[in-house]
């Protein structure tokens, strides 16, 4: 499980490496080192999760060609079966690892950095443009990222790349969401901060609040979850 879930995020970092020359230079070593057989560094490390899986294929193919009265069959039997649910339990914790990359990879994307935003429990819901309505009604773009605790907003620096300066937050532990126009929706604390947010179209708000209904029912499966604001680097 460990090997599954630090081998896909070691992965994951080597893709934000992967642009820098000198990195470049290291990889393009490691593949034309005979040693190594010309496999890449991303390579390398899925070796020791792939080979459970290629284990468990083995001894089943063992157990098919064995006789059943042979002294080994049934221990055999009974390690096919550690085997196989070692393997589940790989491909389990290598989609957990997945959904922990896409909160590192929106932390590697916004600045100034927020020390806390990777968290064990968070996951991203969903993200997108949105406009927010100001008190004299203008409509401004953000971007906001949905996680199952956390509401994020950010604005892009650039916008052929995916880079955001953090504009704000708010804790969903606190807040609640609704329909608020044809196209528009509110987000509001219970301190009586809000926002009102303009989408695109009326099935787009209706997909967003969805998504806020689905997060307020998570969090309400954690009886003392109270919520822990963002630590934003100054």
């Amino acid at each position: 499980g460990i090997n599954a879930e630090y081998g896909e995020m070691a992965i994951e970092t080597l893709k934000v490496y992967e642009e820098k020359k000198k990195f470049k230079e290291f990889e393009q070593r490691t593949i034309t080192n005979p040693d190594l057989e010309s496999m890449s560094l991303a390579a390398l490390l899925m070796i020791p999760v792939q080979r459970v899986s290629q284990y468990a294929l083995i001894f089943e193919e063992m157990l098919k060609r064995s006789n059943r009265d042979h002294a080994d069959f049934v221990p055999m039997s009974g390690l096919l079966g550690e085997l196989k649910a070692i393997t589940a339990l790989i491909h389990e914790r290598k989609e957990e690892s997945a959904k922990s990359m896409e909160v590192y990879k929106v932390y590697t994307k916004i600045k100034p950095k927020i020390e806390n935003l990777v968290n064990p429990h968070r996951r991203l819901v969903r993200e997108g443009p949105l406009k927010e309505q100001t008190a004299k009604k203008k409509e401004k773009p953000y971007y906001f990222f949905l996680f199952n605790d956390l509401f994020l907003k950010v604005k892009k620096k650039n916008p052929k790349k995916e880079k955001y300066k953090y504009k704000d937050h708010i804790l969903l532990i606190e807040a609640g969401a609704k329909e608020e126009g044809v196209t528009s929706f509110v987000v509001k604390t219970k301190a009586g901060k809000k926002l009102v947010l303009v989408t695109e179209t009326a099935l787009e708000r209706d997909s967003w609040v969805r998504s806020f209904n689905e997060c307020f029912v998570y969090l309400q499966s954690f009886e003392f979850y109270t919520g822990e604001y963002l630590k934003v680097a100054k």
